[in-house]
Parts: C-alpha cells; sequence; structure tokens
C-alpha cells in the first residue's frame, strides 16, 4: 500500500527512476512511466551508449508512432532488452522481464520511456502524488521512489536574461527579449555560475541565431546544404494532393506567406511530386506546420 499523506505532501511531476540491463550491468538513468503510452520506447541518444554487442540486436522495423497532439515519428527499429528493476532499500526485491522496446530518433529528456506493457509485466502500480512506484516480487512488494519531486519554480529575471524553471530538469531562457516566445533549455543540473556565465555568453552572441524566417536565408552551401540519404533504387511516390478545413487553410496560407516572402520558399504551378501539409496542435493551443514527409521516410 502507498502510504497515507496529505495535500500538502502532494507532488506533481512525471514518475523518474533508474533500471539495470541486467546481462551487462548497465545502469539506465531517467526512465519515465508513462501509463497513457501503448509502447515501451528507447531513445537514441541513449541507444548509442549502448555497447556494440547490444546494439547488434536492434531489429529493424519502420513503424509509425503517434504522440499525444496527434504528431507522428518513426522508429529506428526495435530492441529486445532483458530490465532489472530493484527495491532502493532491500537489493532482494527486484524483478526481471524481458520488453521489446522501440528505438526512437527524436531527443528527449529522458532516456527510456515504460509504457503500459512494461507496467503489465513488471506488475507496476505508480503512483504520481506519491512520487512513486511498487511492483510484486517474489520476495515481497518493492519501492522505487522517482528522483524527479522538485515542484515547478516561478519565473526570475538573472541579469538581462528570462529564466523560467519547467521543472527538475531544465530552465528555459529567453535571451533576446524582442523574441520572447523563444526559449533555450539550459540543464538544472549546472552549477549556478555556470549556468550564468553559459546564459551571458548565450546573450553575447544572439546574432548567430536566426529569430525569424527571413534570417534563415543566405547561408552558403559550402558552409551548411542539405541532402535527402533515400534509397535510390526505390519507386518514387506521388501523393494526392490532401484537403483541409478552411480555418486551418487560412493559418497556413498565413505561414507559407511568410516563407515565400522571406525567400525560403517559390510557388510553382501544375507541380507532380507533392508533400502535403499538416498541422500539429501544440500543447499551448497553437499550430505548427510540418510536412508529410513519410513516403521519403520509408525510403
Amino acid at each position: 500500500m502507498f502510504p497515507p499523506m496529505q495535500n500538502y505532501g502532494m507532488i506533481d511531476v512525471p514518475v523518474i527512476f533508474s533500471c539495470k540491463i541486467a546481462n551487462t550491468e548497465i545502469t539506465i538513468m531517467k526512465v519515465h512511466i508513462d501509463i497513457g503510452s501503448s509502447v515501451d520506447i528507447i531513445y537514441e541518444q541513449c541507444f548509442r551508449k549502448l555497447p556494440e554487442s547490444i546494439k547488434a540486436e536492434l531489429i529493424p522495423t519502420v513503424v509509425s508512432l503517434s504522440g499525444f497532439a496527434g504528431e507522428s515519428a518513426w522508429s529506428v527499429g526495435q530492441l529486445p532488452l532483458k530490465i532489472e528493476l530493484v527495491d532502493e532499500t532491500d537489493a532482494k526485491l527486484m524483478r526481471q522481464a524481458w520488453l521489446d522496446l522501440y528505438v526512437m530518433q527524436f531527443a528527449s529528456r529522458y532516456n527510456k520511456l515504460l509504457g503500459r506493457s512494461a507496467l503489465s509485466k513488471f506488475c507496476i502500480i505508480p503512483s504520481t502524488i506519491h512520487g512513486m512506484i511498487k511492483f510484486a516480487t517474489c520476495k515481497g512488494v518493492a519501492t522505487m521512489n522517482s528522483a524527479m519531486i522538485q515542484p515547478i519554480c516561478a519565473a526570475v529575471n538573472m541579469q538581462g536574461a528570462v529564466i523560467e524553471s519547467a521543472g527538475a530538469e531544465d530552465n528555459m531562457v529567453v535571451i533576446n527579449r524582442a523574441y520572447p516566445e523563444k526559449t533555450i533549455k539550459i540543464g538544472n543540473n549546472l552549477d549556478a555560475d555556470v549556468k550564468n556565465q553559459l546564459v551571458q555568453l548565450l546573450i553575447a552572441n544572439m546574432d548567430v541565431f536566426a529569430w525569424c524566417e527571413q534570417e534563415m536565408t543566405g547561408v552558403p552551401r559550402k558552409i551548411a546544404e542539405h541532402i535527402l540519404n533515400a534509397n535510390p533504387a526505390l519507386k518514387p511516390i506521388i501523393q494526392k494532393r490532401g484537403g483541409m478545413a478552411p480555418d486551418r487553410m487560412k493559418w497556413l496560407c498565413r505561414e507559407v506567406t511568410k516563407l515565400i516572402d522571406a525567400g525560403i520558399l517559390r510557388e510553382v504551378k501544375y507541380q507532380t511530386w507533392v508533400a502535403n501539409p499538416v498541422l500539429v496542435k501544440k500543447l499551448n493551443g497553437s499550430w505548427q506546420m510540418c510536412i508529410d514527409f513519410k513516403d521519403i521516410n520509408k525510403a
């Protein structure tokens, strides 16, 4: 049973803990419990740090996973791993299980995400307000406390920069007051003096960032050039033109006009090859324009 608690003792942050890959004695920190996820995930920045013998077990699979806001991402493959969870105070209270984790390319503040499948295999019962999980073992019930229990902090000013703590792991920093909606994440585990110096360095060199569409052009190809690493043996696919609701189309036209005025896009009439725009709603309720590149990603 979870211990009784008063309202003042409750927390409201993600449940984060560490687990061990039993066969190699590797401990992976920042494992996120998400009861809303139907799959178990290991993020690419963590996958790269695994021994070659484990990475060789990757099974290539092309699977599209949808997030909370409807956005899609493609997996690199599936990796079978033997995971071990151990009680923090009694090493005899432990449990092992094989999980098939999808390797995802996009960056995350976490290394792994365990969803309902892992919760079922480990018989985990999480409690966000307690900041802990409990799971049954052959020798009794084990308990693991979350490593992330600090509450969200209020915004403060620090030598000309606006810093807002987004939790225990990072700070959202505004370094250009002309664009307060554009923020940069700084790790909250840095020393205060180092963090302050980093903020001042960013402010002093804010001109290297593109703050609007017009500042995104003019980079010589000898400095940066984008190419598609597509398989030339695959047959090209023509997408049908997709429709969109009038309110979304109005917003989309406004965003496309910004890119045209900045010289990033140019109009092409009677085009044969079409990659349809897709609107994804952000957490703050605004829209984000994406392009449906699923056919290119498959190639």
